[in-house]
Order: structure tokens, then C-alpha cells, then sequence
């Protein structure tokens, strides 16, 4: 499609800018000015579609970022400019013109070497940042190239380490700035092979009108970018405290930075914050949190925190989905780890948060004084200390949510915003009494989606009930859509971030919750895993993925916003493999079009004609030719059997793709 063809709209409308993870720092993922992308707008005859196709050097796991700009970048990108940002695991930064998709930074309009633009002195000379390959590096140097201790594909190993995580861009800088972490590594020889080699993650602060790098966090002698330490003592075996044990422990590459960045004014000061989950999942690592300000041209660290410093794990995973937050404190999950001390619950918010929702205040005690981070307010499941795996678990049983890896922090966290309140009329809730109530969101890898009060989570309460709700999901529809659902336990999880929007139908405001769910392997036997798949990792096409609509109340009577009935589910076959997005690298558009055209030869009977042939002239000729289309016959006819039931599966899910989602009155759903 030509530049020509692209989709117009009225004169006047907004163009939202996508500077974070999912919009905006609540985590909705909702564009509140889209004006333009109508359902009727978003047909063929009207422009939409495929514009462009760009090319980038390394995978991009991190959602590429889209900002208006009322000026000129470049020399390709006129004022208003409409730039699109991408980062990816090699390091490089691409700002291109959305309209034309030229690269607009610099004479030579190149993308931005992260890691070549950083460098570090090893003996008496300096060497420029390479980064990151997982082929050849050490995994002792850099141990998150092991990937997960578990038999699950190690995504990284062929495409390396670089950005991982979503950017952020401070529109309110001026210039503009992104901030971006990626892993970068020094040494006298190519890809970081010798024993001079060292290595680490920084935070780099990126002009976005000029792709200059304005600030980077200075390379430590160990070659860390972004390091630091706080009071505590990692304990023998994962899933255990050492807690009240004395000492450091310090932030090393045993890490990933999975989640997206968030950006929050504290105090005045715009102050970017950088999570972190363990990688490999082993005894030695937690979750970690840096807060970074840019301040006279320099990163200066205000802020460190990590969740379990008296334990193992703790990462803050979510699915790549950003820490949320309600403008003032952050909400995020914790994945597999230490909760507690193991013997006693303490009251208040325990020093070891593993498995749980957390809501942190940042502050103004900043290092090296205080961690500049304090855990307001905590909830766990009831079941975290003693859940024993999903039905049909295979092999002994496993004890806790930790030691079972089946992580509370696989799906995103939604603070929902205004006007959204929640409040309970029965009298004997639990939460939000009579009181109208803000409400965070989460789900995990039990496919339970968790609704809490923000001003007061729930802590623990191994009864359950401390929380305002908790719904099993998704559900199997009885008799179809709108028609009854029955939970489904332990049937699919979340890996995912939800979604929310808000709409007035004339008799009031109607709130939306969307949530994707997805099957988590079932009784399926990994190899090398007793306890069963717990990250999803099972035969391909064996169970479906679900997208879930629910409508949230606003008061209830039975102690809970209703969560109703799912609207429309979505099914087709999946096979993730680990907590997040997967991970894994995207099939090439001339791939996609040779598996299009090969299923489609051999379901839908669309073979190309044999090319004619004269007829054989001789007696023995012909002989020849009836036994060789004979064999050819026998041989087309034993691939349509080895691939009937495939087709039959094929064409059922390109039928399913097609279906618009439909409201429970019937009528299509906008």
C-alpha cells in the first residue's frame, strides 16, 4: 500500500501519544482521544492496512513506542512529525517517520548503537560496548543467558540480550527524553569471549529529537551499569528465609529487565523506575526496583528495593507489563519466591514479599541514607503457602505457590482509574463497607483474576476473603455465549495484561475489563518437570487461548463487584512457554506466505497445474509413465490422510478468526 492510501482523518483530531507501557501509568491500554479508528474506519476500501515494512537488527520484545512532535527531526520528518520508536535485544534504538517509515536521526539517518556509544577502559585502552550474545558469552559473566532453571525454551539463546523491556519518553522534558535499559558488555575481543570480558545493564536517557545520548549510568569497575545493594542474606535453597540474619546482598546479571519502565513525578522530580525478575530462577537472585532522576546532566540513583532480601525470587515478571500506579504510589506482582519468615507470619508487611501484590510509596529518603522505595500495603493469595499444583498434576506433590512455580506475577497489574469506584451495600464485607472504593487489578497462573481495595489490599488470611474478590476464570460455556459458564479450574492462566475502557450508553457509565487467558498445559508430562507444566509448556494445539470481556459493578450486595458472565470468548490454539509475551523469534513475512500457500495446497485442493507433457512416443515409454503417476498418485494420496485432521483443525480456526464478537443481545459488538 502507498503512502497515498494511508487512512485519513478529520481535521482537528487528536494524535495520542503511546510514551509508556499500555498508554498510560494506570496500565489500561486504553486511548481515551482515539477518535479516528472507528470500526467503520477500519476496512480495505477506507485505507487501512498493511503501509510498511521496516527491517531492524535483533528481535524487539519491547513495545515500540509513537509520539507527535510539533517540530522537525531531521531532515525527513516535518513539524507535526509522527515518530516511532523501537528498541531491540542487539541494542539499537530506531526512530522512524511513521508516515513514509524513514529513519529520521542523523546524516545518515542510522539507528542508535546503544552499546557502541558506551565505553570502558580495560588495561590502558578503551573498548566500545558490544552487545550481548548468548552464544558466545559466559554464562557465568552473564548469567541470565541460562534462561529459566526449568525445561522451557531459553528464548535468549540465539537472539541475545540487549532491551528487553518497554522504554519510557518524559514528554514533559524538554527536549523530550527515553529512557531505555539494555545489557551491555565490554572486551578486548569480539562478542565478549575472553577473560578481560565484563558486562552489565544501564539506564541511557535518549534526546528523541535528535537521537543523542543525553546521560547514561556510569560503568563501575565491574563493568555494572546499574548496581547497588541493601540489607539481608540470601538464603541455601530457594523458596526459604535466612531472615533475621545480618548482611548485603547485591544487584548482579543474574537478572532480566522484563517489565516496562515507569516514569512518576516525586516530589517535583521526575523519577524513572526499572524492575527487575531473576534470571535464572535459583537461590542467589530476587526481584529488584531502581529509581533513577536526571539531574545537571547526570543519572543519579534515588531509589532501590528489593523484594525478597532475606530470600530466593521475587521477580517482578507481569508479562512484561509495566508497575502501575495511581499517580502517587506503584502497584506490581511478585513472582515465584520467599514469603515471610517460613515460620512465622509477622504482622505488618513482612520482609520477604514473594507471590504478592504490593503497593510502594516512593519517597524522598534516597540513597545512600535510605532505599527511597517503602512497602505501604501487601496481599497474598490464601493458598501460598499451601497450594499443591493444578489438577492432574503429574509426579510428587510440590508445596506453595514458590516451590511450585506457579507464579502470582505472570499477568499484568490495571489500576483502575476515575471514575470508577467500587462500594459493598451487604453490610458484612470484608471490603469497601458502605465506602466507595479504588480498585486494583490482577490475575495469575491459577486463573484466578484478583480485584483489591487499593487503600487497604488484604494482606494474608489463610481463610481467604481479605481481598474484595477473587473470580475463577475464564468460564466454558453450557449452551454458548450468554449462555452460562462453569469455572474451569486450573484450566488456563494469564500471561497477559489486561485491558479498560469506559463508555456512557445512555442510562450511565459502563466499565469493561478484558482479559486474555491462556491454557496452561494440563496434565501434559515436561520432560524433566514433575510437577507438571506450570509455565504452559505443552503440545501445540492442544487447548485454546480465551479473550474474556467482563463488566464491572459499581455496588454489590454480595460483597463483590460482579465480574459478569464472560461476553465473548475467543478460542484458537496455543502453546506458551514462559511468563510474558512469548518469547521467541517472529516468523518472516516470506515464511508466513510459504506456510499460507503450502496448507492451503493441501486443504483446500489449490495444487498448481502439473505442466503438460508431450504423450511418450513408445510402447516401454508409456509403461514408464502409467507406473510413475500411479506411484505419484499413491504418494498425494497418503499426504491428504496424514493431513485431513490437520485441515479439519486449520479451517475450523480460520472460520473462529473471522467471527466479530457479539454482545449477549446478539448485535455486533463495536
Amino acid at each position: 500500500m502507498s503512502a497515498a492510501q494511508e487512512l485519513t482523518c478529520a481535521t482537528g483530531t487528536a494524535s495520542p501519544n503511546v510514551w509508556t507501557w499500555h498508554n498510560d501509568v494506570n496500565r489500561t491500554g486504553w486511548q481515551q482521544n482515539e477518535t479516528c479508528l472507528t470500526p467503520k474506519q477500519l476496512t480495505t476500501t477506507n485505507g487501512f492496512g498493511l503501509l510498511y515494512q521496516w527491517s531492524v537488527i535483533g528481535r524487539a520484545y519491547a513495545q515500540p513506542l509513537a509520539v507527535t512532535l510539533n517540530q522537525n527531526v531531521g531532515s525527513s520528518c516535518t513539524s507535526p512529525c509522527n515518530l516511532l520508536l523501537v528498541a531491540t535485544e542487539k541494542d539499537y534504538l530506531y526512530a522512524f517517520n511513521a508516515a513514509n517509515g524513514q529513519l529520521v536521526w542523523g546524516s545518515n539517518k542510522d539507528p542508535v548503537n546503544l552499546a557502541g556509544s558506551l565505553q570502558f577502559k580495560i588495561g590502558d585502552q578503551y573498548y566500545a560496548g558490544q552487545p550481548i550474545n548468548c552464544q558466545d558469552i559466559s554464562q557465568t559473566l552473564f548469567p541470565a543467558c541460562q534462561g529459566s532453571q526449568s525445561t522451557e525454551p531459553n528464548p535468549f539463546s540465539s537472539s541475545g540480550i540487549g532491551v528487553t523491556g518497554t522504554p519510557v519518553i518524559d514528554m514533559g522534558a524538554s527536549p523530550p527524553v527515553l529512557y531505555v535499559v539494555g545489557a551491555v558488555c565490554f572486551d578486548t575481543a569480539p562478542n565478549c569471549t575472553s577473560s578481560n570480558a565484563v558486562a552489565g545493564y544501564y539506564l541511557f536517557a535518549v534526546d528523541i529529537t535528535t537521537g543523542n545520548v543525553l546521560a547514561v549510568t556510569p560503568p563501575q569497575s565491574n563493568g555494572y551499569g546499574i548496581s547497588g545493594g541493601v540489607p539481608g542474606k540470601a538464603p541455601a535453597n530457594a523458596c526459604t528465609s535466612t531472615y533475621p540474619s545480618t548482611g548485603t546482598i547485591t544487584f548482579d546479571n543474574g537478572h532480566i529487565q522484563r517489565s516496562g519502565l515507569l516514569l512518576l513525578s516525586v516530589g517535583g522530580t521526575h523519577t524513572v523506575y526499572v524492575p527487575f525478575a531473576d534470571l535464572p530462577e535459583i537461590a542467589t537472585e530476587n526481584g529488584w526496583m531502581f529509581g533513577y532522576a536526571l539531574s545537571g546532566g547526570a543519572l543519579q540513583q534515588v531509589a532501590i528495593f528489593a523484594t525478597t532480601p532475606y530470600g530466593s525470587g521475587g521477580g517482578i515478571w507481569g508479562s512484561g507489563a509495566g508497575p502501575a500506579s495511581d499517580g502517587t504510589s506503584i502497584y506490581l506482582t511478585t513472582g515465584n519466591g520467599t514469603i515471610f519468615d517460613t515460620n512465622v507470619i509477622k504482622p505488618g508487611v513482612p520482609t520477604d514479599v514473594g507471590d504478592s501484590l504490593l503497593r510502594i510509596l516512593p519517597g524522598t529518603n534516597s540513597p545512600p541514607s535510605g532505599l527511597g522505595l517503602t512497602v505501604q500495603d501487601w496481599y497474598a493469595p490464601s493458598n501460598v503457602l499451601t497450594y499443591q499444583g493444578p489438577p492432574g498434576n503429574v509426579g510428587s506433590a510440590c508445596a506453595g505457590l514458590c516451590d511450585c512455580d506457579w507464579d502470582f506475577s505472570s499477568g499484568g497489574v490495571l489500576v483502575v482509574p476515575p471514575p470508577y469506584t467500587y462500594s459493598c451495600t451487604s453490610g458484612s464485607c470484608a471490603q469497601c463497607n458502605g465506602t466507595a472504593c479504588s480498585v486494583v487489578i490482577n490475575a495469575d497462573k491459577q486463573s484466578n483474576i484478583y480485584v483489591a481495595n487499593q487503600a487497604n489490599l488484604g494482606g494474608y488470611n489463610a481463610a481467604g476473603g481479605n481481598n474484595i474478590e477473587t473470580v475463577l476464570t475464564p468460564c466454558v460455556y453450557t449452551n454458548g455465549p450468554g449462555g452460562g459458564c462453569t469455572p474451569q479450574p486450573a484450566a488456563q492462566g494469564y500471561w497477559a495484561s489486561p485491558a479498560y475502557w469506559y463508555f456512557n450508553n445512555g442510562s450511565g457509565n459502563q466499565y469493561m475489563l478484558y482479559y486474555s487467558a491462556t491454557q496452561d498445559g494440563g496434565a501434559y508430562q515436561c520432560p524433566g518437570k514433575p510437577n507438571g507444566c506450570p509455565n504452559g509448556y505443552g503440545p501445540a494445539g492442544t487447548a485454546p487461548e480465551a479473550l474474556n470481556a467482563y463488566q464491572l459493578s459499581t455496588t454489590s450486595t454480595a460483597g463483590a463487584p460482579d465480574l459478569t458472565d464472560p461476553i465473548r470468548q475467543l478460542g484458537k490454539p496455543a502453546n506458551r512457554r514462559l511468563p510474558g509475551p512469548v518469547l521467541g523469534p517472529l516468523p518472516h513475512p516470506v515464511d508466513l506466505l510459504r506456510r499460507q500457500h503450502r496448507w492451503q495446497r493441501r486443504c483446500l485442493g489449490g495444487r498448481a497445474k502439473p505442466e503438460q507433457r508431450q504423450p511418450p512416443a513408445g510402447h516401454r515409454e508409456r509403461k514408464v509413465a502409467r507406473l510413475r503417476d500411479a506411484q505419484r498418485k499413491r504418494h498425494r494420496d497418503r499426504r491428504a490422510s496424514q493431513w485431513k485432521p490437520r485441515c479439519a483443525a486449520r479451517l475450523l480456526r480460520g472460520r473462529r478468526r473471522h467471527r466479530l464478537p457479539q454482545r449477549h443481545d446478539g448485535a455486533l459488538q463495536q
